[in-house]
């Protein structure tokens, strides 16, 4: 009966076949086995050699043809058969439209070039061809998953559990979906229904719950014990969820991740006194975690922020506070946190002053280099300021005269003494460098005794690595670049071998200008010798950003533009990243990490590394389309047009020596680094074998596409996007935005940026300038442009129904004190035909301890490029208040070195 059942079953699917015209014969379904196989373990080769047999025979068999697309693409590392790969699963289709296998190949295509919507709507394709596809399913809920589509993704999951009930993942994936929801009720069953099963084993087959590691079993119940809890809790029901914590205390092993979310809950229930129990039990096992102090603080009625800074503290809580510490630094003997913060809530005075006598003693005896980062803080206080200056400079005085340091202790021995008074030397430079950068008139007579101290503490050691970095840093914030460079150079010569004093010197000498040795320097620790290469693969982004702005500098916008385009690359690449770990997390149970990956990622593009860059390119294109690289040699050509030959001979003399001077320099630079690179292959080869893969030759080495593009604006848009995705809520972001949107001819869009810059900073300068701006342009719209009516109602709006010259007038320095501000009041004003506004808004600069160097530098590159005369004002000022300013041109600043 069996035997026969079985011929039956052939005979019907011999016959199916023999109708079915994309049926392959048994040789060439082995064949077409076999390409699926070279796909899935990367034989591209041998895929691409299976598929080709078949299409021998078959030419137009759709599946086989879509399969060697997929490869194809697979292959194309450089994507130069793109289209190539297009082109087969396009002819698959075409072959084959009813074929599930093709439109889910098309999927995968689009799938490996990150054009997620198109996969989505293949794989849909194909699940309508066949719905009962789990593979197609679970690839279409990751694409879900990875583009944010929650609502889709749970509707997904929610079939996939009606047909896989017997697959851990699909409960957790289904619970992760609701809770992004909002569902967290919902979630809290699927998850409870999940453990009801498998407590009763209700699903037993043979294969049953495959995807559970025995292995794993204890930390898998784990996190479903935390995730539930945490459900209760998103739902608005905090004793279910402490209820849940208090039975599962057993089943949890993350006891740091319990006891914070247990306190959590406690303190939001009101349970005071319970909380205070679990922080103390955190403290014990984390003892300087200011998160846990802060959180004992707050249940203990004490304030939240005790750091100098914050809001002043009474003299009833400092006493509370005072006696709370002593207890913690009686009970958790090695706790830091418990010497450190009574520093900060304690006001200045005798007692403060002998906390920080005894508190700086130990870390000056072992050479401690974090101790000045670790008192930075106590610096909000100007008059805890001013005490640690007659601390510091006592403490020296004394190890000097008797070896002694205020708190009584006594050095051991001479060369203890001699120790001690290099790092108490060096701290007090440090707090000179400090007071320099908070000064209100540019802190040079600050630096100066930061510079004089961290000489003489390098005088009586000068092998100590810290000193020379730390007079790299002084000299950087007095804005002498260039002896800023030398510092670091010097301190990277006394350990070759470590790789941070070599970066630091990288970042140093790109500050300075110096990019040719830089790069030989950073070559020194690439692999092979391949700076370039190789630190794009690191993903070194702060490199990257360092040798843009170095560019820029330097005027070669184009390696700039590479630069940047190589950090959107790579953050590009992290969101990239993420898709795999939507499979691995919610498969391995680890719900809590995953929860966090996708918050994280959420935020990428708001990260400062990417906002940086984006601001960068963004201003580069800005500029590069309001003054194209043709246009700027077209103008070359007419200033010598109008002078006189032989005026215009020496002017082209001039330039060809510049040229030749150029070239020679970049010739003398890529000789360097392959030197370098020589050397340091010399010096793998002594490791490793030689590798045999040839070196990808990057086709725009300069970035000169890039700077001649003839769309600007258009790749300005590949950052502002993300931005305005995901960092709208930054008043850059919409003001790089409105800069594309107004040259775009967008005013709508303009119009909206505009708004939303003020709602995150209504007082905003360069958002008011903005508005000027926008109404000019509307003002030069067409009257038969029906936006016109609208627009000039909505900017009149946000001017008060003034006129743009009303408003701008309206705008005055004395309102404005930042010195970027302070150049915006002047751009509106010169918007409206006020020619002198510029040169006014230079000179109205004022000096102020709230401003940065750096501040003073950006608003000179607002004015470089429209106003020679109010760079110079500006100059002119800046450099009487930063003498050692490399950029200013400051009177003591260090001359470059070749």
């Amino acid at each position: 009966k069996f035997l026969q059942d079985s011929a039956a079953r052939g005979a019907a699917l011999a016959r199916a076949m023999s109708h079915d015209p994309h049926a392959l014969p048994n040789r060439e379904r082995a064949l077409f086995t076999a390409v699926v196989d070279a796909y899935e373990t990367k034989k591209y080769a041998e895929g691409v050699a299976a598929a080709d047999a078949i299409l021998k025979k078959f030419p137009e068999h759709g599946e086989t043809l879509a399969m060697k697309g997929l490869i194809v693409r697979s292959m194309d590392e450089g994507h130069e058969r793109h289209d190539e790969a297009h082109a087969l699963c396009a002819r698959g289709i075409e072959c084959h439209p009813g074929s599930h296998v093709c439109w889910h190949v098309l999927g995968l295509v689009h799938r490996a070039e990150r054009n997620h919507a198109e996969s989505a709507k293949c794989y849909a394709q194909a699940l309508k061809i066949d719905p009962e596809n789990s593979l197609v399913m679970k690839d279409l809920s990751l694409v879900y998953a990875q583009t944010r589509n929650v609502k889709a993704f749970v509707a997904l999951r929610w079939k996939i559990l009606s047909r896989k009930r017997d697959q851990r993942m699909s409960y957790v994936a289904l619970a992760c979906g609701l809770h992004l929801m909002g569902e967290h009720e919902n979630a809290y069953e699927v998850l409870d229904s999940y453990e009801k099963i498998r407590r009763g084993a209700n699903i037993d087959h043979r294969g049953a719950w495959r995807d559970e590691d025995p292995l794993m079993k204890r930390f898998d119940a784990s996190e479903l014990a935390l995730f539930k809890a945490k459900l209760k809790r998103a739902a608005g029901k905090e004793k279910d969820a402490l209820a849940l914590l208090e039975r599962g205390e057993e089943t949890i092993v993350d006891k740091v991740a319990y006891l914070t979310f247990k306190g959590e809950v406690q303190v939001a229930l009101g349970m005071n006194a319970a909380a205070e129990e679990t922080y103390w039990k955190l403290l014990e096992r984390l003892p300087d975690s200011y998160d846990y102090h802060e959180a004992l603080r707050v249940v203990k009625g004490l304030p939240e922020k005790v750091h100098d800074g914050a809001k002043e503290i009474s003299d009833d809580d400092i006493a509370k506070l005072k006696s709370l510490y002593e207890e913690i630094g009686s009970k958790l003997q090695y706790c830091a946190a418990a010497k450190r913060l009574p520093l900060s809530f304690t006001k200045a005075g005798e007692e403060f002053k002998k906390l920080i006598v005894t508190y700086v003693e130990k870390p000056l005896r072992k050479g401690v280099p974090s101790l000045f980062e670790d008192l930075r803080n106590l610096y909000e206080n100007s008059a805890k300021a001013t005490l640690l200056e007659d601390i510091f400079t006592d403490t020296v005085r004394s190890l000097k005269e008797s070896g002694k340091f205020l708190s009584g202790g006594a050095t051991k021995s001479e060369d203890e003494k001699k120790e001690c008074v290099m790092y108490a030397v060096n701290l007090l430079a440090m707090h000179y460098d400090e007071m320099g950068r908070r000064s209100s008139d540019g802190g040079a007579k600050e630096f100066a005794k930061a510079i004089e101290c961290i000489d003489e503490a390098i005088a009586s050691n000068d092998s100590c690595v810290e000193l020379y970095l730390n007079k790299a840093t002084i000299l950087e914030h007095a804005g002498d670049l260039q002896g800023a460079a030398n510092a670091a150079e010097t301190s990277r010569k006394l350990d070759l071998a470590d790789r941070y004093l070599n970066s630091n010197c990288v970042r140093h000498m790109l500050r300075a200008g110096r990019y040719a040795y830089a790069e030989q320097l950073a070559a020194m620790f690439a692999r092979d010798g391949d700076q370039a290469t190789n630190l794009f693969d690191m993903e070194a982004t702060w490199f990257e950003l360092e040798a843009a702005k170095c560019h820029i500098r330097g005027k070669k916008y184009g390696r700039a533009l590479k630069y940047y385009h190589a950090v959107l690359t790579h953050f590009d690449q992290f969101i990239e990243d993420e898709f795999d770990f939507h499979g691995y997390c919610l498969r391995r149970t680890s719900i809590s990490a995953y929860l966090d990956l996708l918050r994280a990622e959420d935020r990428m593009f708001a990260r400062p590394e990417f906002r940086e860059a984006a601001r960068g390119a963004i201003t580069l294109y800005v500029n590069l389309f309001d003054e194209p690289p043709a246009k700027k040699v077209a103008d070359l050509e007419a200033k010598i047009a109008a002078m006189s030959s032989d005026d215009a001979a020496k002017f082209r003399e001039h330039m060809r020596v510049e040229r030749e001077r150029e070239e020679a320099a970049e010739k003398a630079r890529l000789e360097a680094l392959e030197e370098q690179k020589k050397i340091a292959a010399a010096q793998e080869s002594k490791n490793k074998s030689p590798k045999d893969t040839p070196q990808k030759v990057d086709p725009d080495p300069v970035g000169e596409a890039l700077e001649n593009t003839n769309q600007p604006l258009e790749q300005a848009m590949k950052f502002v996007e993300p931005l305005l995705k995901h960092a709208a809520d930054y008043e850059e972001t919409q003001l790089l935005a409105f800069e594309v949107f107004i040259r775009q001819g967008k005013p709508i869009l303009a119009l909206k940026t505009v708004n939303e810059a003020l709602k995150i900073a209504p007082s905003s300068f360069r958002a008011k300038r903005n508005i000027v701006r926008l109404a000019r342009s509307v003002e030069k719209m067409d009257e038969s442009n029906a936006m016109k009516k609208i627009l000039t109602m909505q900017v009149g709006k946000l001017m008060g129904d003034k006129t743009a010259s009303e408003f701008a007038a309206s705008m005055s320095f004395e309102e404005a004190s930042h010195p970027v501000d302070i150049a915006a009041v002047a751009f509106a004003k010169r918007e409206v035909g006020d020619d002198s506004a510029l040169v006014e808004g230079a000179k109205a600069t004022k000096m102020g301890a709230e401003f940065s160097l750096d501040d003073y530098l950006n608003a000179l590159d607002t004015y470089a490029d429209a106003s020679e005369a109010a760079a110079e004002a500006l100059t002119k000022t800046c450099a009487q208040a930063f003498p050692y300013a490399t950029c200013f041109g400051g009177a003591k600043c260090t001359a470059r070195e070749n």
